[in-house]
């Protein structure tokens, strides 16, 4: 009920179960004993057909981060892109933010993750909370 297709319901489930839930177990146990920032990225290339086939799949982001291929890029996509690279860099510094939002720390309890895409914000518990649960709780092995 929460997505307007099944094709669109099953990348979610793909994203989360492959990607969403085995980060955010590494990221609870890593940052016991180091610095670890979480990002979802969310953003497709609007130029690149089908869009809404593919959304955000790996390595989408690359032409953002390292500033290629810029004239697939729409003119949100490029001011993306500035302020995905001016995060990365403050990343760097040990004070990283993401289109002027401080981006914290991972803490376990707390769950927040980056979510970049036009606008970036901040988010707890995205998308798979309940998935993730039942994964663990059924002997998923996803570290």
């Amino acid at each position: 009920a929460h997505y307007d297709s099944p094709t669109e319901a099953f990348h979610a489930f793909y994203g989360d179960v492959f990607t969403v839930c085995p980060t955010q177990t590494w990221a609870a146990v890593s940052s016991e004993h180091m610095d670890v920032r979480t990002y979802l990225w969310t953003r497709h290339i609007e130029a690149t057909p089908p869009p809404a086939l593919w959304g955000a799949y790996h390595g989408v982001e690359l032409p953002f981060i390292f500033g290629t291929y810029q004239d697939l890029l729409s003119e949100d996509e490029a001011a993306m892109g500035a302020y995905v690279r001016e995060a990365w860099v403050s990343a760097s510094t040990g004070t990283p933010s993401a289109g002027g939002l401080e981006w914290p720390l991972y803490e376990p309890e707390t769950n927040q993750w980056m979510v970049l895409d036009l606008i970036p914000e901040l988010q707890s518990e995205i998308r798979s909370a309940e998935l993730c649960e039942f994964l663990h709780e059924n002997g998923w092995p996803d570290i």
